[in-house]
């Protein structure tokens, strides 16, 4: 019975210790796999144990292949293709990706699936670049004529003779200097008062005629005129017409040339000779006499405070059985 005792608990408990050491194996914890990471929308987790260096370098030559197999950029906002193609590109971008890096060791998954971008965002989650700022050439604005209730002008032109004035005097220069007033801003009438001075030689019939061999003559004086805008004081530029009446003043002035005798000096010597010299001088000054004129204008701004105008007009002095008439052409600036 001893024996059977002793052979009965061997029995049992042989299959216990054969058993032990199975269940310390199967206590033992396994391994831990390596983790798994996200890029591009794939799933991928390395099954060789490849160190994180080989993990991008084995990446980025992958999505190098897999764009030249389809022609997908995963770098650009949309891949770089039309977005009617964005879809099926993208789907064989992602199954050249799974094959290029399932031969590399790696196990791939579709981690998100594919979807046309709503609008060309960047690849990676980084703050938008700042538009670009244009730097261009700054031009100011025009100048307009602004209103000024007084200004100030200055001009010089030329006078054009006519009439019985042409047969005795060649054309002349002329200078003049005026001052206008516009009372109000709405108002396209304003007031101006010019004052000219011509100066004319003398042709010579006029001469022989009076017995003398140089002469001119001389007018001057003011006119008292309105002036009509036709455009806006704030355009840059505008037609104006003007009229009015003046008084004025021809003064003649004739000189005899005769030849005389006297001592001429030069560099190193003095003698006696003939020369041209003026032995007389005659003037005659007519009184104030009445005139009316009539012109037209052009004005354009310069700046704020000036322009510049051309005028030409009709101007009339005395009555018509002994009127003088001339054509005065003028530009000048206006302050």
């Amino acid at each position: 019975w001893g024996l059977r005792a002793r052979t009965l608990k061997s029995f049992i408990l042989l299959p216990l210790l054969l058993a032990a050491p199975c269940a310390l194996l199967a206590q033992t914890p396994a391994a831990p796999s390596a983790p798994e990471f996200l890029a591009d929308g794939l799933s991928i987790r390395p099954q060789n144990g490849q160190a994180p260096q080989q993990q991008v370098t084995d990446r980025t030559e992958c999505e190098a292949w897999s764009k030249g197999q389809t022609g997908f950029d995963i770098t650009q906002p949309t891949g770089g293709v039309a977005p009617s193609d964005y879809t099926s590109r993208r789907e064989q971008f992602n199954r050249a990706m799974t094959a290029c890096l399932e031969a590399r060791g790696y196990a791939v998954r579709i981690a998100a699936p594919v979807t046309p971008p709503a609008s060309a965002a960047p690849r990676y989650s980084v703050p938008a670049p700042a538009a670009p700022t244009y730097v261009t050439h700054y031009s100011p604005p025009e100048p307009t004529l602004k209103y000024h209730p007084f200004s100030v002008s200055i001009s010089g032109g030329w006078n054009i003779t006519t009439g019985t004035v042409n047969q005795n005097y060649d054309d002349g220069g002329l200078g003049a200097l005026a001052f206008s007033l516009f009372p109000a801003e709405s108002l396209p009438i304003g007031l101006r008062l010019d004052g000219s001075y011509s100066w004319f030689g003398a042709r010579d019939q006029f001469l022989i005629a009076n017995n003398a061999q140089l002469g001119h003559q001389e007018v001057y004086g003011a006119d008292a005129d309105l002036q009509f805008n036709l455009g806006p004081h704030t355009a840059r530029s505008q037609l104006y017409l003007f009229g009015g009446a003046g008084w004025y003043r021809e003064r003649t002035t004739l000189h005899q040339v005769s030849a005389v005798n006297g001592t001429i000096c030069g560099f190193f010597f003095c003698g006696s000779s003939d020369f041209f010299a003026i032995t007389g001088t005659a003037r005659a000054t007519t009184p104030w006499r009445d005139s009316w004129n009539a012109g037209l204008g052009w004005e354009i701004a310069m700046s704020d405070v000036s322009s510049f105008f051309v005028e030409a007009r009709y101007r009339q002095i005395g009555p018509n059985d002994s009127k003088e008439a001339f054509v005065p052409i003028q530009a000048g600036f206006r302050f």
